[in-house]
């Protein structure tokens, strides 16, 4: 529709969700996520499985959070911005609510 404003993640018709998508989207469900951030994510770990995967092969909670919050979202020559531990601590905890 004429409403909807192009985004990185098209949110407007079914016929754009697609798996790799849905996965994006999933993640901005979670408060603070950007479809930047997801996107991010997604180059490292395609699927919320491979995530979780991921999550399964860390030592503890800490490692988990940090496997996310290293992630870079931009770099210049000046700095690196990365994901950082607020927002991976968020997204450990939504993905693991029914654990804690």
């Amino acid at each position: 529709s004429e409403m909807c404003k192009e985004t990185a993640i098209k949110k407007c018709k079914k016929e754009n969700l697609t798996p790799k998508v849905w996965n994006q989207l999933a993640l901005t469900h979670i408060p603070g996520i950007s479809s930047t951030i997801a996107i991010k994510i997604n180059e490292h770990y395609p699927t919320i499985r491979h995530l979780l995967q991921a999550y399964d092969n860390c030592a503890n909670e800490e490692e988990s959070i940090k496997i996310i919050s290293e992630i870079l979202l931009t770099e210049t020559e000046k700095q690196k911005r990365r994901i950082g531990t607020v927002i991976a601590k968020r997204i450990y905890e939504y993905l693991y609510l029914d654990t804690q």
